[in-house]
């Protein structure tokens, strides 16, 4: 049996944009920022972070354990499953796993940042069965969320060169939150929600929900 392919997984064969695509621009706050040579409509957020942009290329293999920058977005920004793209809100909450990693402090569940979008009903049995990181059972915990909050986004910060002509990589995996000024050499790859309103969950327990 194949495994169902995840609508935030990404794939193998689909490439990051490349250093000549970026460039330094001075808007009218006269903060120089990262930005595209060939700006399109949606390449930056409601608070201004510019994201990074994929380059589809057939035939790339799944990688299970990566998110596409885009669609993890896009899930993020409208609670859609990660794993069907449907909504994944419901009346009662939405269903989250937050990992809870051997030798790791107990949860604190007025503290959770999570950068993983969130599940369908339907959905979580199938991630469980199918998932090779969340079958591991005692890793996953499953949360129904009461409320989740936009709060930041996760990328890479590039830094220009000394002649204005390009940027460079200078820190990965930076988390820049929507509450402090946006990093103007951030390229987004994640989004970022706070949850709120926090009930752990047995999977058996969503027997019968849509």
């Amino acid at each position: 049996m194949s495994l169902p392919v995840p609508y935030v997984a990404a794939l193998s064969s689909d490439l990051a944009p490349r250093a000549n695509e970026l460039c330094l621009e001075v808007p009218r706050n006269g903060i120089p920022h990262i930005a595209y040579v060939v700006p399109r409509p949606g390449d930056r957020d409601a608070h201004g972070n510019l994201w990074g942009r994929m380059e589809r290329v057939p035939g790339g293999r799944v990688l299970f354990g990566e998110m596409d920058p885009e669609r993890q977005r896009e899930c993020m920004e409208g609670l859609l499953c990660q794993i069907c793209g449907q909504p994944a809100e419901r009346e009662g909450g939405t269903l989250f796993f937050e990992w809870q990693r051997p030798g790791a402090p107990p949860l604190r569940l007025d503290r959770i940042k999570t950068d993983m979008p969130p599940l369908c009903p339907p959905c979580v049995p199938l991630s469980l069965g199918h998932c090779p990181f969340l079958r591991r059972g005692e890793s996953a915990v499953l949360l129904r969320v009461r409320k989740s909050i936009l709060c930041g986004v996760g990328g890479t910060v590039y830094q220009a060169r000394a002649d204005l002509g390009n940027w460079l990589p200078a820190a990965s995996d930076v988390y820049s939150s929507y509450s402090r000024p946006r990093q103007p050499g951030m390229l987004a790859a994640r989004m970022y929600r706070k949850l709120r309103g926090i009930t752990v969950l047995d999977p058996s327990e969503l027997v019968g929900e849509p």
